[in-house]
């Protein structure tokens, strides 16, 4: 498969480092870089987590859908860095896959839960204070996981991250694209 002509969209849980590692990658490619959860925000004039608060989460998803249709519809082959659930979606994910090449950004939960444990932009991740909020965190996680494991496992191939920063992961990517 030839990849030169295609979008190549980054998929995976949140926090796994999908829009560093795109604009690594997208650098080394020379093309341009679309993260799908910043083109939701400016479409909507508002932040992810105040999306959810204000529209909720199914206006999110509608919108979400929209973006992947309209950025994989483009000629100009794109670095794609897809939300977390954006791919989760059966109909995003065939078109996904129809259109470029889909990575599986792939990362344990504990190595996410310390990537986003601090970060208050997650609306899916967050949770009411007491009881011990990292084992809570990280059950939900690995439990969000697990029910979107079947989804990402559909991408076209898989990169473990952990333990890897951003250009290494991308030299990765690029080196499997070559074999393609």
């Amino acid at each position: 498969m030839d990849y030169s002509n295609r979008h190549i969209f980054l998929n995976g849980f949140m926090g796994v480092g999908k829009s560093r590692i795109g604009r690594s990658l997208a650098q080394r490619l020379n093309r341009p870089f679309v993260d799908t959860d910043s083109l939701i925000e400016t479409r909507a004039g508002y932040a992810v987590k105040e999306i959810f608060e204000k529209k909720g989460e199914a206006w999110f998803r509608e919108l979400e859908r929209r973006v992947i249709a309209e950025t994989a519809a483009g000629e100009t082959p794109l670095v794609i860095a897809a939300g977390g659930g954006a791919l989760v979606d059966d109909g995003s994910l065939a078109l996904a896959r129809q259109r470029g090449v889909v990575v599986f950004i792939r990362s344990a939960p504990q190595a996410i839960m310390e990537r986003v444990k601090r970060n208050d932009k997650r609306p899916l991740l967050q949770l009411s204070a007491g009881g011990d909020y990292e084992e809570r965190l990280l059950r939900h996680i690995t439990e969000m996981l697990e029910r979107r494991a079947p989804q990402y496992l559909r991408s076209h191939f898989v990169i473990d991250r952990d333990g890897m920063e951003a250009d290494e992961v991308s030299a990765w990517i690029i080196a499997y694209l070559e074999k393609l």
